[in-house]
């Protein structure tokens, strides 16, 4: 679950997050068990409601490597000049709505490692 803060969030809500994710939770509780979600929620007192959306191609911020170094790494965090595609989660969530959108999970394989005594 995210909440959409933007890049200069002056309030974090929540409280309509969570409100939001509890609504869902039932539905949820009725997939079948590895079912994987992304729910994204406008930083909001109140949203349109929660909807159904594919996902955007690409996401609306976008990071950047601005500076590194041998010993640290330094990102920037940027909004996108393009407009979210129609219908996807991004431009239904710049919208005020509450997306949902399926994921194929990505599934725990064993690789029988086992670590060296040193």
């Amino acid at each position: 679950m995210s909440l959409d803060v933007g890049l200069h969030p002056t309030r974090y809500h929540w409280d309509a997050a969570a409100d939001v994710a509890m609504g869902v939770l039932p539905f949820l509780l009725g997939r079948p068990r590895g079912t994987v979600v992304n729910l994204n929620v406008p930083n909001a007192v109140e949203n349109r409601g929660v909807v159904e959306a594919s996902l955007a191609p690409f996401g609306i911020v976008h990071t950047t490597l601005t500076e590194q170094d041998d010993d640290y790494v330094r990102l920037a965090v940027e909004d996108l000049p393009n407009r979210p595609e129609p219908g996807s989660d991004a431009a239904l969530l710049a919208d005020g709505w509450a997306t949902l959108s399926g994921l194929d999970p990505v599934s725990h394989m064993p690789l029988g490692y086992r670590p060296t005594e040193r």
